[in-house]
């Protein structure tokens, strides 16, 4: 089976979502709230029914914890990810500013 891209097929277009700059600060003054308004609004278009069929619990910070319940209690399961990035330290040297994951 070969791997389609986004935004073909079923998939959404994901590079709606991967251009809103959701950059994140260590000073909470510092930070830009709209770009992370603006994701999980864009979320919401793209995935509606996650939005109709999972329960949305807010947590303060533009964090999103979507409550899927499953087929018993005992056994939970937690899939996370991040929405945020953190902007490059100009001050770094180049070396750490420009190592990419293999």
């Amino acid at each position: 089976m070969t791997p389609r891209p986004c935004g073909t097929g079923r998939w959404p277009s994901c590079g709606a979502l991967v251009r809103i700059p959701t950059v994140t600060d260590v000073d909470p003054a510092e930070r830009d709230e709209k770009p992370f308004v603006a994701f999980e609004q864009e979320l919401a278009r793209q995935f509606p029914l996650l939005h109709q069929h999972l329960e949305l619990v807010p947590i303060p910070g533009h964090a999103l914890l979507f409550h899927w319940p499953g087929a018993a209690h005992e056994r939970p399961v937690v899939l996370m990810a991040h929405i945020d990035v953190v902007p490059i330290d100009e001050e770094a040297p180049l070396a750490v500013r420009s190592r990419r994951c293999s």
